[in-house]
């Protein structure tokens, strides 16, 4: 659960951070990435470009990922603090482990700061509109 003061500041600034919110899964979920990541890309795993932006991006809802694909999928925690901010039901995406190569700017490649794109989500979950189900 949330506190108001969390979910005025995501509505006033379009994030929100949440301290410990995870504290129970941090090590297990950083020691599963960096094995992830270094699994994927063993062979270019040192190979750096430096250019803000590169980086190694990986899926992490698999098999050998089962801590970051039960927190996306199953933990009531994520669904239920994006459904406190967006005020409905949610949908999640696939987790992504990314490790950048140097410092990376703001971008604009999630939707934030492009010009009608709704970048309000949290752990990349998209709220769940039934109007728009295809089929």
């Amino acid at each position: 659960m949330l506190t108001t003061d969390q979910v005025d500041h995501f509505r006033t600034f379009g994030f929100a951070v949440l301290r410990g919110y995870l504290a129970d899964r941090i090590s297990v979920l950083r020691a599963e990435a960096d094995a992830a990541v270094r699994d994927a890309y063993a062979a270019t795993y040192h190979e750096r470009v430096i250019d803000g932006i590169s980086g190694h991006y990986l899926p992490m809802a698999s098999r050998l990922t089962p801590v970051s694909a039960s927190l996306a999928c199953d933990d009531p925690r994520f669904a239920g603090a994006a459904e406190q901010l967006l005020g409905g039901a949610v949908i999640p995406e696939c987790p992504e482990g990314v490790l950048y190569f140097a410092e990376a700017g703001w971008h604009t490649d999630d939707g934030i700061g492009v010009r009608g794109v709704d970048h309000r989500r949290v752990a990349r979950l998209r709220r769940y509109d039934p109007r728009r189900q295809i089929g």
